[in-house]
């Protein structure tokens, strides 16, 4: 099935008013911050048989990038993908100086790829998202601005609500989502509200940081990056997004489940951060 994109909320002229003043703290970030010899953001994509959701998403986000004439790189780390997603992955790089397919050689899950991905990028902020495109790329200001007030991490969200935001998910996975959140927030990361939304940004070494220690590999590893960004004391800030379920998605319930014992397995991983 083709991807679809999240539709937002009607525009006011208070959310216009909003959007105008994100735009205007991330030009003055970029007029600060860029540099001729790196990109300045970095976006990475992790991607396992993407190759009919994955197209829509890299010409979104290569539009976003050449309308607001953001230096980027956008790192497509292909996870063992046994269907057409490297071919359409270089056939869209052809056409795009930005995009770059890194071949993960095995599928050795989610957070392989993103750890891979986030490792070999060079940009001042690194956004990693999903390939599906569930968040908008727009969002990315969001954070950038969270990031321009000093976070050093600034993390997607489905949980927080906002005027300007619509989240659309089913039911199942909403109940699910809010079960797991409140696991996450009693055994490891408290006050964190959605740990697991594929939409999370990094200023650079806290980057290098926290992913060079990453050591889960599958959904989890979403908890075990925030609970790395907590030991190095990073400021960690919440932002609700726009937000849809794609169809096609690959967390299924052995994946889910292994997210659950994730939660336990992050402390004994990280034991000697604790004590």
């Amino acid at each position: 099935m083709s991807s679809v994109h999240t539709m937002p909320p009607p525009a006011t002229a208070e959310s216009i008013e909003w959007k105008a003043r994100r735009r205007t703290i991330v030009d003055e970030m970029l007029k600060r911050e860029v540099s001729a010899d790196q990109p300045w953001l970095s976006i990475v994509l992790p991607a396992y048989n993407e190759e009919r959701r994955i197209i829509p998403t890299l010409l979104s986000i290569s539009r976003y990038l050449e309308n607001r004439r953001i230096p980027a790189e956008v790192l497509v780390v292909d996870n063992g993908s046994n269907d057409g997603t490297v071919d359409v992955v270089e056939a869209t790089a052809r056409h795009y100086a930005e995009i770059r397919l890194i071949r993960q050689g095995r599928r050795g899950g989610k957070g392989a790829a993103v750890r891979r991905g986030v490792l070999s990028s060079k940009g001042t902020w690194v956004l990693f998202a999903d390939a599906d495109g569930a968040t908008p790329i727009e969002e990315v200001e969001r954070l950038l601005c969270e990031g321009a007030g000093g976070a050093d991490v600034a993390i997607g969200s489905r949980a927080l609500k906002a005027p300007d935001v619509r989240v659309e998910q089913p039911l199942g996975r909403q109940l699910v989502g809010r079960l797991f959140a409140a696991l996450v927030r009693w055994f490891a990361m408290p006050k964190i509200a959605d740990t697991q939304c594929g939409f999370k940004l990094f200023r650079r070494e806290a980057a290098d940081w926290i992913f060079s220690r990453q050591v889960l590999e599958r959904f989890g590893f979403d908890v075990e990056v925030l609970f790395l960004a907590r030991q190095y004391n990073c400021r960690i800030s919440e932002v609700p997004v726009n937000w849809t379920s794609v169809d096609g998605s690959k967390v299924g319930l052995l994946s889910g489940l292994d997210a659950f014992f994730d939660i336990f397995r992050v402390r004994w991983i990280h034991r000697k951060m604790t004590r």
